[in-house]
């Protein structure tokens, strides 16, 4: 899952963006409101932190052009309760006000893209393979299956989308930020290493559409 931070001041940026990777999502972090809008003329992202103090204006104004599926957590200016009042009226699904810890953004923002992605509380099923999004944890059978944080995001992309092709550019954007080399393609390693662990559950296949496709065995 990929996520957009909007923050000016470059130490909280850096800062933001190391939690909110620790946590297993791919983030892009920018300082001002036109770095954001142009980013977000080519990239969708699952979820944005949104600074409403930014040197170019407000960072609420950008919740527009995140769409209606995006998760997004907007930070206030210190002990202003009319911000957060107007953050969420206009559409965001949390406020944060400082002082508050790294963690709590980073969870706050998980739990957000949760609620937007889910269409129910219950863990994701493939046969005998299950997915639980909020704990970000992969079982067969109740045993937990060790993965990196990348194979989960791109096999529970696979998952969510497992009535249709899912095509390499979506989930290298889904999947990886800005600190991906453009010359590379990691996807194919990736996919590889899933099929590997999951070879006698899942079969994820390339079709002839120029993409991938999931599906359960047995």
């Amino acid at each position: 899952m990929r996520v957009l931070v909007v923050e000016d001041d470059p130490a909280t940026l850096r800062l933001h963006v190391k939690v909110l990777r620790a946590y297993g999502l791919a983030v892009d972090g920018v300082r001002t409101a036109r770095a954001a809008a142009e980013v977000l003329q080519d990239v969708p992202y699952d979820g944005a932190v949104l600074s409403r103090r930014l040197a170019d204006g407000d960072g609420l104004a950008l919740l527009p052009r995140l769409g209606p599926e995006a998760a997004v957590v907007v930070v206030t200016e210190r002990g202003d309760a009319e911000q957060r009042r107007e953050g969420l009226e206009a559409g965001a699904d949390d406020c944060l006000t400082p002082p508050f810890a790294p963690d709590e953004l980073a969870l706050r923002m998980c739990k957000a893209i949760v609620r937007r992605t889910e269409t129910s509380s219950s863990p994701v099923r493939m046969g005998r393979v299950v997915i639980d999004r909020a704990r970000r944890t992969i079982t067969v059978d109740g045993e937990t299956v060790h993965t990196t944080k990348t194979e989960l995001c791109v096999l529970d992309h696979l998952v969510a989308h497992r009535h249709r092709v899912v095509g390499s550019e979506e989930l290298l954007e889904h999947c990886w930020d800005s600190r991906r080399d453009l010359f590379s393609n990691p996807l194919p390693s990736q996919i590889n290493r899933l099929r590997a662990r999951f070879a006698d559950h899942l079969r994820i296949r390339w079709t002839d559409k120029g993409g991938y496709l999931v599906e359960p065995l047995g």
